[in-house]
Parts: C-alpha cells; structure tokens; sequence
C-alpha cells in the first residue's frame, strides 16, 4: 500500500480534530424567561353541617313491638307475659336510642375537581454577542452575563486526489556514440 503525502496530511488532521475544540465565552445582551399556561386540575372538599333531625318517638314505638314480639317467644309458657314486657322496654330503649343517633347532627363532604391554569417557567431566551456578530439561542437555564460556547473549526474538505500510480520508469537518453573523423592521411 502506497502512502501518500495526501493521506498522511487527512491522517494528521483527523488526530487532530478533538484537540481543536475550544471553550469559547458570548457576552449575553439579553435574557427573558419563557412561561408556559398550563392547567392544574386539584380536588377540592368542603364540608357542610347537617342540621339535627326532629326527635320522633316511632323508634320507640317500633323498638316496643318488636322487643314484646321476641320476648314473648322467647320465654316459656308460664313467663310468657313477663318475657314480653321485659322485651317491649329493651326494644322501646333500644329504638330510643337509634332514633337518637339519627337526629343528631353530622356533617358531609362534598368533593369537587377544579381546574386552574398556572404560568410555569419553560427556559429562557438568550440574546448573546460572539465575535462581532448577534445570536439567539434558547436554553434550560438563565445563562447569567456569559453563555458558555463549544466552538469546533470547521475544517474545508479536502478536494479528491486521484490514486497516485507510479508512472513507468522512463529510461535515460544515452548518447549516441562519437562519430570519429576519418584521420588525415599524410600524402
């Protein structure tokens, strides 16, 4: 394989590309937050108190009958008539005491989704000076006064060389041998 002096220098200028990059600073000439609408959906509860119920005395009532009724099942045939007396005051009690609970007052929850629209930041437009010339760049961050540069030179490409082929070796010129005057006789 043939190296030739065109290879040798795309060799050189490969090998030599990462160290050309440079840490280079732009002066920022401006800065402005960019905001985004977005919507924020939350629930939102509230609670109401429920206003106490009227006292009735139908869970005594009810309570009474249906205690006399187990009680008077419940008890032998001779204690037939206390069995159901004692029932209808356990069940007139107990009744009371349901109705009671009924009638006090509570409270209720009552849950609702709202939706709000909020302004979150998105990033900053940045406005910056680099050798003369004015650039506008979009970033995650406020730069501050300088925004850090990767600056890469761009390298021209190179134009194509054709093969180099060694051309024949092209033989010398020799020269031709001396033509040698006749010599002068003496006469």
């Amino acid at each position: 394989m043939n190296i030739t002096p065109a290879l040798l220098s795309t060799i050189a200028l490969a090998a030599a590309l990462p160290a050309a990059q440079a840490q280079e600073f732009g002066q920022v000439v401006s800065r402005t937050p960019v905001y985004q609408q977005v919507a924020v959906t939350r629930q939102v509860c509230s609670t109401t108190p429920t206003p106490a119920q009227p006292k009735s005395s139908s869970g005594s009532v009810v309570g009474a009958i249906a205690g006399g009724l187990i009680g008077s099942a419940l008890g032998g045939r001779d204690n037939r008539t206390f069995s159901a007396g004692l029932g209808a005051i356990g069940g007139a009690m107990l009744g009371d005491h349901v109705d009671t609970q009924a009638a006090k007052p509570g409270a209720s929850t009552v849950c609702q989704n709202q939706t709000s629209y909020e302004n979150r930041l998105q990033g900053w437009s940045v406005v910056y000076d680099f050798n003369g010339k004015r650039y506008t760049t979009q970033l995650a961050v406020d730069p501050g006064p300088t925004v850090p540069l990767q600056i890469t030179p761009m390298v021209p490409p190179m134009p194509p060389t054709a093969p180099m082929i060694s051309p024949a070796p092209t033989p010398l010129p020799v020269p031709a041998p001396a033509q040698l005057a006749p010599a002068a006789t003496a006469g």
